[in-house]
Order: C-alpha cells, then sequence, then structure tokens
C-alpha cells in the first residue's frame, strides 16, 4: 500500500507576522483615503461644471438676446471655464430654438432619434419639456441641463456638453502621485514599526519561547537572562521563572515515584500484551480443531446412521459446542473488561426470540432428560425495541447453568409484564430461568457471581465448567441497567431473574385498533380468471444446457478443515479444489508471480492465519490482479475474533465472514447470498 508523503509547513515567525500585520493596516488605511480622495475630486469637478453652467444661464435670463451664445463656443469656454462639445437652448414645448450645431435649429425634440443623448437628460410630456436628470456622466464628458427663467418667465433650458477630458486626466495624474506617495509611505513607517518590534519585542518574546521549550524537554535548570523592564513582558519573564523553580523542587521530590510508577507501568503493558496474545492463540489454536469436530459432526447427523451411532455423534456434536460456549465466555469476559462489549438496539419479536432458543437448546434439555418451555406472557408486547444479541447471550448462560446443575425435573424460561406506559412507548419486562435442580446454599451465593468461581471449587468436584457464564450475564444485566438477582433453595431449585425496559414502536393500545380492523373488515372475494392454456406446452427445460456446478476454491492450512468445508460443498452441488496456503491459492487461480487474468472460481473460502502467504495478504493479490468480470466473492474463515485489525480489513476488502468452527446454518447464508443454492441441512 502507498504510504502518503506529509510535507510539514515551516513555522511563521511571530516578527514576520507582525510586519505584515503592519503592512496591511497601512495598506488599507491610504488606499481607503485615496478612494475618498479620488471621489471628493470627482463631486469637485461636478460641483465646478455647475457652477460653470450657471454664468450663461444668468445672462440669458436677462435679456433673450443671450441665448444666441450657444452658437459661440468661444465664449461658453470663456463663461463656462471648460471646451463645450454641445449647446442647444430647447424650448418649454420642445422645440430647439438655438445650437451649437446650426442644423439642429428648429427641430423638435420627438424629431430626434431616440437613441441621442438628450433623451438621457430632458424628457417631453404632453405639457411641456422635463428635467430627467440634472447631469450626465460619460468617460470623457458631462451633459449639464439648466432651466432659463426670464424676468419671472420659463423661458426654457441650457444644455450643455462640457468636454473634462483635462479633468480626467488630471485626476489621473494627481491619484498616481498619490499611489506613489502613499507606497512611500507604507514602506517607510512599516520598515521603521519593523525595526522597533524586531529590536524592543521579539528578542524578548525568543527568549521566554526558548527558556520554555527547554522546559519541555525537562531542562529545569534554565532561566531567562538579562534585566527586567516593568512592562506585560517582563512580567512574564518573572513569572516564567518562578514558575520553572517551581517545577524544578518538585521533579526533585516526585523523582523517585516517577521511576516506580514507570515500572509499574510497563509490567502492566507487558502483561496486557501477553494476554491478548495468549487468548487470540488460544481462540485460533482452540476453534481450529473445534471446526473439524463440530463440522464433522454435522455432517454425520446427515448420513445414514443407527440410533446408536446417531446418539453417540450427537453426543459429540453437544460437547463441542458446549465447549464452544465456553470459549465464547472467555472471550466475553476480555471484552467486559476492556469495555469493548458491542452493543446494538433493533426491532425484535420476543416470541421469535424464545422459539429460537428453544429449537436450539432443546436438544441439550433431551441430552439431560430434562423437560425445556419457554413462556411469555399473554400481555408481554411481541414487538418491542431492545438488544436482541445481549438478550440471547444472557439466556444463553443461564439455560446452560440450568442444564448443568438440574438432574430431574424441568428449565423454564419466561417472561412476563411488570409495567406498561403507554404515554412514553416503553414497557418495564421481567425475565427469569427456572430450574429445579440442586439448588445454591446461602453461603455459595455470596461468590457465586463471581469469575471462576463456583459453590464447589474442590479438586473433586462433581460438576465442570469455568464459572463464567453467571459472572458474564451479570455483568450484561448491568450493562442494560438491570440487576440479576437470584432466588434458591437447596434441593428445589434456583431462579435466576432480572427486568429490563425496552421501548415500543407503537403504543399498544393503536396495534390493537389496528388488529381489530383487521379483523372486523372481510377481504373482497374475486372472481376467478380464466386462464388461457398456453400455446406452447413443451418443457423449456429441454432446451437449456446444462449449467456448469458453482466452483469454490478452498484455502486453508488444516487438512482436518479442508475436509469438513469440502464435504459441506460437495453435498449441495458445489466443484471444490483445495490450496494449503495463499501461495499456492495465487497458483491456482493463475495470478502468481506478476501475472493478472480472469478468476474462474465462482466462490473462494479464505483462511486468515496460514503459512507461506496468510489470507490478508493474498485477498489484496487477488483483488489487484483480477483483470476481467466481476469480482470474485471472498469469504474469511478464521478463528481470529479477538482482533480488530481483521474485523476492518474484512469488512473493506472481503465479501462474508464465517467464525471457525462453522456453523452449518451460517455456511447455507453465505451460499445462499453468493452462489443462490440453498443446502438442504439449512434450518428453518
Amino acid at each position: 500500500m502507498m504510504k502518503k508523503l506529509k510535507i510539514k509547513a515551516k513555522p511563521v515567525s511571530l516578527a514576520t507576522r507582525l510586519a505584515v500585520f503592519i503592512f496591511l493596516i497601512n495598506t488599507v488605511v491610504l488606499t481607503s483615503l485615496g478612494v475618498y480622495y479620488a471621489r471628493r475630486f470627482s463631486a469637485h469637478i461636478e460641483d465646478g461644471l455647475v457652477a460653470g453652467s450657471s454664468v450663461p444661464v444668468m445672462l440669458m435670463e436677462q435679456n433673450r438676446e443671450n441665448f444666441k451664445l450657444v452658437r459661440d463656443p468661444y465664449t461658453l469656454r470663456k463663461l463656462v471655464g471648460r471646451s463645450v462639445d454641445q449647446a442647444m437652448i430647447i424650448s418649454p414645448n420642445g422645440k430647439i430654438l438655438y445650437s451649437l450645431d446650426l442644423k439642429m435649429e428648429g427641430i423638435s425634440l420627438p424629431q430626434l432619434s431616440s437613441r441621442h443623448s438628450l433623451f438621457s437628460q430632458i424628457t417631453q410630456t404632453d405639457v411641456e419639456v422635463e428635467i430627467f436628470r440634472p447631469i450626465l456622466r460619460t468617460a470623457i464628458s458631462r451633459g449639464v441641463a439648466s432651466p432659463i427663467v426670464c424676468r419671472g418667465e420659463f423661458a426654457g433650458y441650457l444644455w450643455l456638453v462640457v468636454n473634462i477630458e483635462g479633468d480626467v486626466l488630471a485626476k489621473r495624474q494627481t491619484t498616481l502621485l498619490f499611489f506613489l506617495g502613499g507606497l512611500i509611505t507604507i514602506l517607510l513607517c512599516g520598515f521603521s514599526q519593523f525595526v522597533l518590534v524586531h529590536h524592543l519585542i521579539i528578542p524578548r518574546v525568543h527568549r521566554m519561547a526558548r527558556c520554555v521549550q527547554f522546559v519541555e524537554k525537562g531542562d529545569l535548570y534554565v532561566r531567562i537572562a538579562g534585566s527586567r523592564m516593568h512592562d506585560e513582558l517582563g512580567g512574564l519573564e518573572t513569572s516564567i521563572n518562578r514558575m520553572v523553580a517551581e517545577l524544578e523542587s518538585r521533579a526533585l521530590l516526585q523523582k523517585g515515584l516517577v521511576k516506580d510508577l514507570e515500572t509499574a507501568r510497563d509490567d502492566a503493558e507487558v502483561a496486557g500484551h501477553c494476554k491478548d496474545a495468549f487468548l487470540a492463540n488460544i481462540s485460533h489454536e482452540l476453534r481450529t480443531p473445534m471446526n473439524a469436530v463440530i463440522g464433522l459432526s454435522e455432517l454425520l447427523l446427515n448420513t445414514q446412521l443407527d440410533s446408536e451411532q446417531k446418539e453417540h455423534v450427537e453426543v459429540v456434536l453437544q460437547s463441542g459446542e458446549w465447549l464452544l460456549s465456553i470459549l465464547n465466555n472467555i472471550l466475553s469476559l476480555v471484552k467486559l473488561e476492556e469495555n469493548t462489549v458491542e452493543m446494538t438496539r433493533e426491532e425484535m419479536s420476543l416470541r421469535g426470540l424464545f422459539d429460537e432458543l428453544h429449537s436450539y437448546y432443546r436438544p441439550f434439555a433431551s441430552g439431560c432428560n430434562l423437560e425445556f418451555e419457554c413462556v411469555v406472557g399473554e400481555d408481554v408486547p411481541d414487538s418491542v425495541i431492545s438488544y436482541k444479541d445481549t438478550l440471547q447471550q444472557i439466556f444463553g448462560n443461564l439455560l446452560l447453568n440450568g442444564f448443568k446443575f438440574t438432574h430431574q425435573g424441568n428449565v423454564r424460561l419466561c417472561a412476563e409484564l411488570v409495567q406498561l406506559v403507554e404515554e412514553d412507548s416503553r414497557a418495564v419486562i421481567k425475565f427469569e430461568v427456572q430450574d429445579s435442580g440442586i439448588g445454591i446454599s446461602q453461603e455459595a451465593r455470596v461468590k457465586v457471581f463471581e469469575a471462576f468461581s463456583q459453590e464447589d471449587d474442590s479438586s473433586t468436584r462433581k460438576y465442570g465448567g469455568v464459572g463464567l457464564g453467571l459472572t458474564i450475564s451479570q455483568q450484561l444485566v448491568n450493562l442494560l441497567k438491570g440487576t440479576l438477582e437470584l432466588t434458591s433453595e437447596v434441593g428445589t431449585g434456583s431462579s435466576f431473574f432480572f427486568t429490563v425496559e425496552v421501548d415500543l414502536p407503537k403504543k399498544v393500545e393503536e396495534a390493537l385498533e389496528v388488529e381489530a380492523e383487521e379483523v372486523s373488515e372481510p377481504e373482497a372475494i374475486s372472481e376467478p380468471e380464466e386462464v388461457s392454456p398456453p400455446e406452447d406446452t413443451k418443457d423449456p427445460a429441454e432446451n437449456e444446457e446444462p449449467k456448469r456446478p458453482p466452483r469454490v476454491l478452498i484455502v486453508e492450512d488444516n487438512k482436518f478443515n479442508r475436509m469438513v468445508m469440502k464435504t459441506a460443498l460437495k453435498r449441495v452441488g458445489c466443484e471444490t479444489v483445495e490450496a494449503e496456503d495463499g501461495l499456492l491459492a495465487l497458483e491456482v487461480l493463475g495470478l502468481d508471480g506478476e501475472k493478472t487474468g480472469p478468476v474462474d472460481f465462482d466462490l473462494i473460502m479464505m483462511d486468515i492465519q496460514m503459512p507461506n502467504m496468510d489470507g490478508m495478504e493474498a485477498t489484496l493479490n487477488i483483488r489487484s490482479r483480477q483483470s476481467d468480470g466481476a469480482p470474485v466473492p471472498i469469504i474469511a474463515v478464521t478463528a481470529h475474533l479477538m482482533e480488530d485489525d481483521c474485523e476492518t480489513f474484512v469488512h473493506e476488502h472481503m465479501d462474508g465472514y464465517l467464525p471457525k468452527p462453522v456453523n452449518s446454518e451460517a455456511l447455507a447464508d453465505i451460499l445462499e447470498k453468493h452462489l443462490g443454492i440453498e443446502p438442504s441441512n439449512k434450518k428453518a
């Protein structure tokens, strides 16, 4: 797998940051001043235009003969103060009386093109002409429209188009000079401020930073030297020196204690690693032979056996499953101690769960000549939201404990409703496992829930077991916020019970109403449709070519496990090929060396721990080298239930997971999902 190269960015110094900050502030301030000055300069130009245009207006208001001034551009330039590109006198009714362009005199506004710039400032209504916009701005000119009132009578409008190209050029030159001056000012101010900060503040900050770095590395003898200024930085330097001195004194006092704690920590870590490695090896080494024992026992039960042989095989199968439950309890106890138990809430059927438990543990009860029943109260809601897997594990441990210490009589699993809170859609249910066994004395009840303890723990005790079932059940009940309690009488039996609060998918009353509606409304009876006989009565199966049996590659280093898997797959019509490790599997698939190509198998059963090349490495090679078609499904068959890394790899690169020993029902689910076949021994 490729590793990403991480490039660590070089840290920016405080001096650089302060310099950048100072330059940014100066730049923003001077830029704001420049924008303000540019706007004020533009406003000054327009104010000058308005003032200049008022001079010819005043002359025209004194005498109508002065209207002819618009024909004289030289005089207008003197009066306005700038070059005039166009000038007009417009009468109140929209007629051009006088114009700098003599051709336009006598023309009415409606006769002009609507695109003429005059229409951007002056508009004509049904009554008279009105000013729409006093000033019209363009790139190099300004249009100014001013009313003329001669001797108290409205005489029309003076429209001037003044050329401001010289003003624009002056504005640009002034802006450029201001920019250059501002840039020089920014550089000078910024440099001077940077020099002051760099010489007065930064060296003192560097001394404090170096002192803290030395303390962080464990050097408690370092101090900040130099004279102290009576400012904030001086106070900080004094505080750092005092803090380092206090740390030095504490370190001397705690040095011996730290060494003892480090030794204890190292011993605990070594012990924890040894325990994890031991449990992982125990899990793998025990599950591997148990896979063959349980698998071959299940296969034998599906063959022709007489009653005595069948009874013997059933005893072997029950013993193997009993041993598997002990191993599972050991692993569960480790997860409980490490707080790594995963619990999932889900909607479940209580009666369905009790039916599953009854079907699974009935052979145990029959083997012990006991009656076994599961009872759910009539008022107990069937559909609830709770932790199904956790409850199933608790019930399993309690039931096995009952079978173990009961010689005759019965074992009962009961559920009854304690409280129903319809407003909150929740219920409190009491679960109880009763047996008519030997009972537990008052003295033994004190330690019955302790790990690896039993009522009789002598070397000659009659009953076997490691004493973990009740301990694990109590801790799991505690996780469900309940308490596992015990009532017992020696010679009469025992009762283990606890209460659990569950949520309801919907209120009970609503469920009853829905059921009542379904019962009260009869289904409509539809008329039978006429079915026409098929045109072609020939069996289509006669034209179909015989299908190739599914090909399965079994990658497993243990020959007994290969035999179990091979026998189970052949019974459902699969063609099998075996490989003892990952290298041989790649060779069988035609992917050894650096080869790539298609994979001519429908399914691969891959063990994880193997010599030469393990299952994870082999899977990565198959995934990277298969070239054509859909990726072949790869199922992990392993005893590594304790390794989180292994489970993560399986979820990311494989298509399924079968723990050892392989359960026939779990194998049936895999075959049905990936090959579309259902073995005949799959449980309904």
